[in-house]
């Protein structure tokens, strides 16, 4: 019997020891980086939102600020698009998963296009691997997409729009960084006639976290190659979203097809209470365009 307690101790004794080394990892990777507090977003008068992401988990990354705004009484316009073109038999899940997270998270308009974003996939290759710009043009649906996404802006009329950046789209994926130029052009556009959009709200990380999280990973290193550059826009402001922190590991959950890909960035995320996890991740990075 004393065996059996003494084996039992030292079981609890490892895994306190193992719960708090990993803690103490996430503050490592936490970033070291400060930025100015927005103080746009509450004090914006039109309270209206789009998320414009090329896949449906993109917009879970700043999951946080999205509740954020809908606790402040914001509408939230959501579009993505969907495709069989890769990894087919999750087409219908994921449809389903993103009507929960719009349904959660009291989206006003949630629009699921089908459409192909790159005109072939090659299926033993790698598409989410980076190539120059110049190269979009012929490879992606481009035209297709900037009249969804320019149909989506007119009907919704946001002060505010959120997505990946322009330059790497966020760790490298040329889905992610044609969207967010084309979604980029059509504002610029529209806002040249007829005024609308007031900001573009970038979600990035800062150059310590992205290092620590993303530095040596295929992706990143092979988009920091080809675009010349360090890495993704610098943060030009952050959110700090401590009170929302169990909305964000739900939405994260709720893209459950997703989640081999999601724990890369969120690394275990899902072992931890929200109030922990999200207490030392409790800030979400943007870069602004000012429209």
């Amino acid at each position: 019997m004393k065996r059996l307690i003494r084996s039992i101790k030292i079981i609890v004794i490892a895994v306190l020891i193992l719960l708090i080394a990993q803690i103490f990892y996430f503050i490592y990777l936490s970033p070291t980086e400060e930025y100015p507090k927005d103080n746009y977003l509450e004090n914006a008068q039109n309270k209206t939102a789009l998320i414009v992401v090329a896949h449906d988990d993109d917009a879970s990354f700043f999951a946080g600020t999205t509740a954020k705004l809908t606790k402040a009484g914001w509408d939230i316009n959501f579009i993505t698009f969907y495709s069989k073109q890769w990894r087919a038999e999750e087409y219908d899940i994921r449809k389903q998963e993103m009507r929960e997270v719009a349904d959660y998270l009291s989206f006003k308009n949630l629009w699921m296009h089908d459409l192909r974003i790159r005109h072939e996939i090659n299926p033993n290759g790698k598409p989410w691997m980076p190539m120059e710009y110049k190269y979009y043009k012929e490879e992606f649906n481009v035209d297709s997409l900037y009249q969804l996404i320019s149909t989506a802006i007119l009907k919704s009329k946001p002060s505010v729009i959120l997505m990946l950046d322009t330059v790497m789209g966020f760790y490298g994926h040329n889905d992610h960084t044609v969207v967010g130029q084309v979604t980029y052009n059509a504002a610029k556009n529209i806002n040249d006639s007829n005024k609308i959009i007031e900001r573009i709200y970038q979600y990035v990380w800062p150059p310590s976290y992205a290092e620590k999280v993303m530095g040596g990973k295929e992706v990143y290193e092979a988009a920091k190659k080809i675009y010349k550059i360090e890495g993704m826009p610098k943060p030009t402001v952050e959110i700090d979203i401590s009170d929302y922190a169990a909305e964000k590991k739900k939405v994260l959950e709720l893209h459950a097809s997703q989640q081999r890909n999601l724990t890369k960035l969120f690394w275990a995320y899902s072992y931890y209470p929200a109030w922990l996890y999200f207490g030392i991740f409790n800030t979400e990075y943007f870069n602004l365009i000012e429209m």
